[in-house]
């Protein structure tokens, strides 16, 4: 069963959460204004009942997220497997794609779902979904996220009345199961390997699939030697320093931590590096020392709208150093980046949300060298990409 609290409880869990973001975070008003977000809130507030269940008041909440960066807000629930007995029948749609007014599925346009318009779909979804920098990242994220909000924030649950748009305007109504097996989107692209290679001899090309700065996805102990033992293993007794070309990835890398970065970072020959930055709104030079040794050859980026986090990191000590050749998109962030991120839990129901700690603003172009089209969830980069992409590279320089 699913918990229920009284109003008192869940006014409690309300307000700490408020409270929390307006004393704890840098720069609440960042995408919003002071006004829009307390209007939200206080619409939100009005939601609040007694006898309220902890989905109910989770999705109450989300409501807020489309106020807040990427490190802050509630936590993402999967209802199905936190509820199991409440949701065991439960079975998603998965959209083609989604535009700011449009959703494709099945290779056709969508006008509605259950009675409910595709263009109010987005418009309520989207309140769902963390502001962004990069217009595209929070299209992929509704993207990614449509099927368990669909369900789980906009009640609409199987059988699925779905009304198509054929190919000469028609209207198309057809009935949907949707798709019960957790095999989505997602678990194709973001995968349990956090860090992948492949090494192409005859085209002296190794190529770096970086996909979490993460500790504990980069190493079972969570340690940095343990991951620097696995960048000493590809560079020196695989031998990524004698090719001439080297690709790193990190185009579905969506953060992590500092120690990674600069692990691999610093496995580069490289110029000392001074990196501009206003920290909590007092500029500043971070400077990172010159490495003498290690990989020298030409060095290939690719970045793109996932490009999060420590992953953006990376990527502002690559343009600093004027050490990469960049490949694909803008990141996801393009100047600002609030983080750390820290975890909390609402006292009385113990929903768990996260608030950041600190504002970093950056000063790079995030212009790619070579742009290249990076689909919300592609999977990954073949040989006649890598070579296209030198090869469109020694064509514009």
């Amino acid at each position: 069963m699913i918990p229920t609290y009284s109003f008192a409880h869940v006014t409690e869990d309300f307000d700490y959460y408020i409270n929390t973001l307006k004393t704890k975070h840098p720069n609440l008003y960042a995408f919003v204004s002071e006004d829009y977000f307390n209007n939200e809130v206080e619409q939100a507030r009005s939601m609040l009942t007694d006898s309220m269940n902890v989905v109910d008041l989770w999705k109450t909440m989300l409501r807020l997220q489309h106020c807040l960066d990427g490190h802050s807000g509630m936590d993402y629930i999967d209802v199905r497997s936190s509820f199991p007995l409440s949701y065991k029948d439960a079975s998603f749609l998965y959209p083609d794609s989604v535009t700011d007014n449009e959703i494709f599925m099945n290779g056709m346009k969508v006008l509605s779902i259950n009675g409910l318009e595709a263009q109010k779909i987005i418009h309520e979804l989207y309140k769902c979904i963390n502001a962004e920098e990069n217009p595209k990242l929070r299209l992929c994220n509704l993207r990614g996220r449509f099927p368990s909000l669909t369900y789980s924030v906009l009640k609409l649950a199987p059988p699925y009345t779905v009304v198509y748009q054929g190919k000469n305007g028609e209207e198309i109504v057809k009935t949907e199961m949707g798709i019960s097996d957790r095999y989505t989107d997602y678990g194709k692209v973001f995968t349990d390997i956090p860090l992948d290679y492949k090494f192409y001899h005859e085209e002296s090309i190794a190529y770096l699939e970086v996909n979490s700065f993460s500790l504990p996805d980069l190493a079972e102990d969570g340690l940095i030697e343990t991951f620097q033992k696995t960048l000493d293993t590809l560079f020196v007794e695989k031998k990524i320093n004698d090719y001439k070309y080297l690709f790193i990835d990190i185009s579905k890398n969506t953060g992590g931590g500092d120690w990674p970065v600069l692990a691999l970072f610093n496995k580069l020959q490289h110029d000392s590096v001074a990196i501009p930055v206003v920290f909590d709104k007092n500029t500043a030079h971070c400077t990172y020392p010159h490495v003498a040794t290690g990989y020298s050859g030409n060095v290939f980026v690719i970045a793109g709208h996932w490009t999060y986090s420590a992953a953006y990191f990376f990527y502002v000590l690559m343009k600093r150093s004027r050490r990469g050749i960049f490949v694909g998109e803008p990141p996801g962030h393009y100047n600002q980046v609030y983080s750390p991120l820290i975890r909390y839990k609402l006292p009385n129901t113990n929903l768990p949300f996260i608030c950041a700690k600190s504002a970093h603003i950056y000063f790079e172009d995030v212009t790619p060298d070579i742009p290249w089209s990076i689909d919300c969830f592609h999977e990954t980069f073949t040989l006649d990409d890598l070579k296209k992409m030198i090869e469109l590279y020694n064509q514009k320089y």
